[in-house]
């Protein structure tokens, strides 16, 4: 997927996932927290990223919890950031949304 922040394209892999997700999984947080069951019912715009999506859109050690961004036309709201995983890694994304 194509996403954007002030003006620039980005390419990243993109994973809807529920809340479980992070239950199951136990990725390492960086900073902030996954997204509860409460904001995927919701429908709520939030987003975890990784630490590499976050170096690069934001730059490397720079907060990212409560900043923007964009992907499949929408603003999302960052909450999280994870450690990157490798790119073979099957659960592996650059952006996590709530299921759609």
């Amino acid at each position: 997927m194509s996403t954007y922040l002030n003006s620039k394209k980005y390419v990243n892999s993109v994973r809807s996932t529920n809340d479980q997700f992070w239950e199951v999984l136990q990725y390492d947080f960086i900073e902030g927290k996954p997204y509860t069951k409460q904001q995927v019912d919701n429908g709520e715009r939030v987003a975890v990223i990784t630490e590499r999506t976050r170096n690069n859109y934001f730059g490397e050690g720079v907060s990212a919890v409560g900043k923007y961004v964009e992907t499949l036309n929408r603003q999302y709201r960052v909450i999280g950031v994870v450690k990157s995983l490798a790119y073979t890694n099957d659960v592996f994304a650059d952006i996590y949304i709530p299921l759609l």
